[in-house]
């Protein structure tokens, strides 16, 4: 644990830290079952191996030097079909944009997304038709029912936000979580649809761009 912050990445492939956060799963997501009426919660399948081996990323919010709280994200690229433009000082380098002057669909790339550039000449000669985005995706977010309330949730939620480099973000839960949806909401995210699982859980997607 870093004494200088309570949110820190977590290195799940330790076993000891792996057994911290998989207890933490095991209070909050037997909590969230009992909430959603289900017997047999997928979640709660997880075992201490399959958290090690898993190629997510962690970080913990530790309090009085106890795991509180638990997100594993994942960082990965989405083609979207949105159309964008965007000025010339959007760009890091115009150098690099004068290269392509004269090859009409050049790709270029930022660290952001990759841009794919139309040739307009005179007064717009650069249009961006379409944007590789980086996909923030929080595949779990759980905080101890001991610390429930706390605002520690919160605390979490925003430093991944504002740490990560991310163009759009999406989240699951289930639809009866009024409190995490209540807490992604707070946070700018949007219903996106609604399902009902093989188990018969009824879930909901939330998400947000930037």
């Amino acid at each position: 644990m870093n004494s200088d912050s309570p949110i820190e990445q977590l290195n799940q492939s330790a076993k000891s830290t792996a057994e911290e956060i998989y207890l933490l799963f095991q209070e909050s997501y037997t909590v969230e079952a009992d909430l959603l009426g289900i017997a047999n919660f997928p979640p709660l399948s997880r075992s201490v191996s399959n958290i090690r081996e898993s190629k997510t990323h962690f970080w913990g919010y530790y309090k009085n030097s106890i795991l509180a709280a638990v997100a594993e994200i994942e960082l990965k690229p989405e083609i979207c079909n949105r159309i964008s433009i965007r000025p010339l000082t959007h760009f890091k380098s115009v150098a690099l944009l004068c290269l392509c002057s004269h090859h009409s669909g050049a790709m270029l790339s930022n660290p952001n997304c990759l841009i794919y550039c139309d040739l307009k000449p005179h007064h717009e000669p650069y249009r961006i038709i379409r944007v590789k985005d980086r996909l923030l995706d929080i595949h779990s977010f759980v905080v101890s029912p001991i610390f429930f309330r706390q605002g520690i949730g919160s605390k979490l939620l925003c430093a991944i936000m504002d740490s990560e480099i991310w163009n759009r973000a999406v989240v699951e839960t289930g639809s009866a979580n009024k409190p995490a949806i209540l807490l992604y909401q707070k946070f700018g995210f949007i219903e996106e649809k609604e399902w009902i699982t093989g188990e018969g859980i009824e879930k909901i997607m939330l998400s947000q761009e930037k």
